[in-house]
Order: structure tokens, then sequence, then C-alpha cells
């Protein structure tokens, strides 16, 4: 998948439910949106938003496809999404820690929403995830902004007609957590691996900005032993990935959108020519990896005793062979999500949490057939 890869698709293996409200997993990162729903859907699109205006010429040649021109009304007001974002404005990825109490958040959550709704007038329960620190801070503050906000938009998108999205229900969730409980349940929420059930689990979950840890006992989040290493996810890769190409290819500076293109192919074009970057992107992705196994080591350092240890996020894929010299037994997230069992791929891992989270809502909001 292209890094500004945006899509809607229909999530194999997943039985749609019934229920009047759309049960809906969101993960909404540094990096990426990901969004799940009880109705199979789910999307993929890069967390920024720019200012909108009316545009004279689309890109994609004639595309239907909404991803690659989110033009989105909130309210009335017009916004870029995404891949539309990075291309028309100079909108740039946000790793400031209160985005989520701006309106470009909203904007992504209601997005994300609607992309994944099928109906103009749309009840949604929500379950989604807040990294640690956030959750331990402002996990209180973030559900009266959504009270506050009476949890209900006016969302148009380009193609799409305009569409009512209610927040009905909402979970606040740490944000890691969503991975164990969608590698323990199934799509109706039945327990399909009853050995990690039970015990103690160790959740490696790389982001852009931070790597989280969260430590889980018997499925209960211990909160004194989970923890976030700052500056240990992807961002500090791409910064130095930007610095080289600073330094060797006459001040070339590209946004850290673009730069996490390069990360995902390990390559970069200059003027027509292709250049490895294989060499930097490891030597930088161990050097992160080492800062986080020194935390694991202060924080953990009982980690033998866990059952499992299980590695996901975007960052956690870049840097799973380094963690694994130190921890050779780590778990890279493995689910079904591309209609068979998929291990070691970037996309999988993305949507471990977003993953979770539905399976979580499904459990508590009751979407089986």
């Amino acid at each position: 998948m292209n890094m500004h890869a945006a899509r809607v698709r229909q999530l194999p293996g997943f039985e749609p439910g019934e229920g009047k409200n759309l049960t809906v997993g969101l993960d909404i990162g540094f990096g990426y949106v990901k969004v799940v729903a009880g109705n199979g859907r789910w999307a993929l699109f890069p967390s920024i938003v720019g200012e909108g205006r009316e545009l004279h010429i689309l890109s994609g040649f004639g595309s239907n496809d909404p991803m690659d021109n989110l033009v989105v009304d909130v309210d009335g007001r017009r916004y870029f999404v995404g891949n539309l974002a990075l291309r028309e404005t100079e909108a740039e990825l946000d790793i400031d820690p209160d985005k989520i109490f701006n309106i470009d958040f909203e904007v992504l959550v209601y997005t994300a929403l609607a992309l994944v709704s099928d109906k103009p007038d749309q009840d949604v329960n929500i379950y989604l995830g807040l990294p640690i620190n956030f959750y331990r801070t402002q996990k209180a503050r973030f559900e009266d902004k959504l009270r506050a906000h009476q949890m209900s938009r006016f969302v148009k998108i380009l193609g799409q007609d305009v569409r009512l999205i209610r927040i009905r229900n909402f979970e606040i969730f740490p944000q890691a957590g969503g991975a164990i409980f969608n590698q323990i349940l199934d799509f109706r929420s039945e327990v399909r691996t009853p050995r990690l059930a039970r015990g103690k689990i160790g959740i490696i979950d790389g982001g852009t900005k931070t790597t989280d840890c969260i430590y889980m006992e018997d499925l209960k989040f211990v909160d004194q032993r989970s923890y976030s290493v700052n500056d240990g996810g992807t961002h500090k890769i791409l910064m130095d990935i930007r610095d080289f190409l600073m330094k060797n290819f006459d001040h070339y500076y590209p946004r850290l959108a673009e730069v996490d293109q390069m990360l995902r192919e390990r390559k970069v074009e200059v003027k027509g020519k292709v250049y490895d970057l294989s060499s930097v992107i490891d030597a930088s992705a161990s050097r992160v990896a080492r800062k986080i196994v020194r935390e694991i080591a202060a924080k953990w350092p009982n980690h033998m005793e866990f059952r499992a240890m299980i590695l996901v996020g975007g960052g956690g894929y870049v840097m799973h062979p380094f963690l694994k010299e130190t921890f050779p037994d780590i778990l890279l997230v493995q689910d079904e999500f591309e209609g068979e069992a998929v291990a070691g791929d970037w996309n999988v891992i993305q949507f471990a949490n977003a993953l979770g989270f539905l399976k979580l809502a499904v459990m508590r909001y009751g979407e089986k057939k």
C-alpha cells in the first residue's frame, strides 16, 4: 500500500451486525487514522487536515475513489483531509500532544465515521484510544469535550450525500490495549486465543511520536507498570532520514509525510534517480530500538514473567528486527485482515488497535448476529 494510501474497503471474514447503531473502532494516531466498523467497512488515511477551498481540477484522472480527494465539509466549513491536504495545502503531520483538543482532530474523527457509515442519518457507538500518557491525564477532559459538542455533526464528503453523524455512546481506552483484545477475540467478540486471556502480557505499540508499553494482567490494565517512551517512535527515524537528505542532496527538505513514504519504501527518488535508504533507516531504527530496550529493562525488570510480549504499530514493524535481538520471543502482531492470516505486514500492524476496539465495542454494545 502506498504511504498516502487511503481507502475504504470491506473487511473479509467479518459478519456485519444488525444493531441500530453502527459500532466503530477508531485509532487516530499522529501519523494515520485507522477506522473499522461493524458493517465490515474500514478506512486508512494520513492524519493531516488543511484549510479547504474550491478546486477546479481534481487529481486521480477521473477516479471516483473519494480517498483520492477527501474534500470534507463539517457543519458547513470545508477542509482538505489526508492525501488532498498533502497535495493542496502546506499542512504537516501534527505531533503536538494537545492535538486531541483542536478542530483538526474533530475533523479527523467525523471524516473517519462518515467514510465507514452507510446511512445518511447514522448513530454510532464508538471505542477509541488515547496514548497512555494522555489517557492518564486527559481522558476526563477529552470526554467532556465530546459531550460538550453534543457529539453530532453534518458531514459532506466529495462524492457522497450529506450525512448526519451522531456519536450515541463512546468509550476511551488506552490506545495500545486494543491490540491484545484483537489477538484474543474473533470478529464475533468471542475468545479465540484462551492462553492470552490470563496471565501477564506486555504490549509494545510503536507509533509516530512515542512507543507505548502497556502491562496487562488477566486482561486488566496495570497503570503503574504502563508507560510511554517519548521520542521512541518513527518520528525520530523520519527526522534522521530528512537530515540525511538535507546533507547529501543540496538541502532537499521534504515534508515529514513525504519522508514517511520513503521510510515505507526504503528508498527515495531525487532528480529521476532512485537511492536506497536502507542503511540510514536501519541505523536510526536500531538507535530507537535500543532506547526502548533500556526502558523495558528498567521498568519491566521481570519481563520474563510475561506470557507474551506483543509488538504492534508502524514503528513496531520498523523496529522489530532490532527488538528481537534482545527479546527473541517478541510476537509481531498477526491477524486475519485481507482474507487470510498475515504476519509482519505494516498495514495489519497499524490496524491492530482499531480492530481490537471494534471487537470491544461489539462486546459492549452488542452487534452480533
